[in-house]
This record gives structure tokens, sequence and C-alpha cells, in this order.
């Protein structure tokens, strides 16, 4: 089984394309060494990201994203799938528009991405979610 993280924080300091084109960069190098895949995506002053791997090593890695004080994690959730369903991304930058395409059946995918695009609606959808 392969466990599946879905997160949506909130940027603490100016961010622009080319810096998360740069993070996405970054982590994509780091990830790859740690058998990580996911995608990540910065709209409105929060980024969401799924990853997905062993479950030791995603629980480390979110570990190390709550840490990071360029941001602050507002919601997460977690499933445990078999198979990847980004297997060829490392971490892929990926435009919002372009995420339905790639997980269109998943509604975990959509409560979180609808999560990002209305914070305001996080506090209401806490009893609907799992937390870890």
């Amino acid at each position: 089984m392969v466990k599946c993280l879905s997160y949506v924080s909130e940027s603490l300091i100016e961010v622009n394309d080319q810096l998360v084109q740069e993070f996405s960069d970054t982590f994509a190098s780091q990830n790859f060494d740690f058998g990580i895949n996911g995608f990540l995506i910065y709209s409105n002053s929060r980024f969401f990201q799924y990853i997905e791997g062993e479950a030791h090593r995603v629980d480390q890695l979110m570990k190390n994203i709550k840490a990071d004080d360029r941001h602050e994690v507002k919601l997460e959730m977690h499933q445990f799938r078999e198979g990847r369903r980004v297997d060829n991304w490392s971490m892929k930058y990926l435009k919002p528009s372009q995420l339905t395409e790639i997980l269109k059946e998943d509604g975990l995918i959509d409560l979180m991405v609808m999560a990002a695009a209305n914070p305001d609606m996080v506090v209401g959808w806490e009893k609907h979610c799992w937390r870890m």
C-alpha cells in the first residue's frame, strides 16, 4: 500500500511562480532519493501539495514540511491506496487548472482544492475530514 497525503498551507513569505518552480525543482531532487512522488500547486498565497510513497517516508516528509517556517499547514488528509497515481513525478509544479485533469476521480482531492480556494469553508469541513 502507498500512503497518499494532501495538505493546504498558507504562505508566510512573498511568493511568485519562479520561486515556486525553484521550490518544486529542489523538492523533486530530494524526493527522488526517498521514493516520494507528488505535485505542488500555488494560488492566492496558498500551497496545495500531494505526496505519495512508503508510509514512514511520507510521515517524515510531513514533519519536515510542518517545520518549514515559510508556510503554515492549515489542513491535511491522508489515505492509503494500491499503487501510485503520479509515479513519474518526484515533484511537479502544476497550475490549479491542471489538477482536475490528473485526479478528477478522487473526492478527497476535490475537497482539498475547494478548501484551498475557499479557506473560510475549511472550519466547517473539519468535522468531515480526518487528520493525522
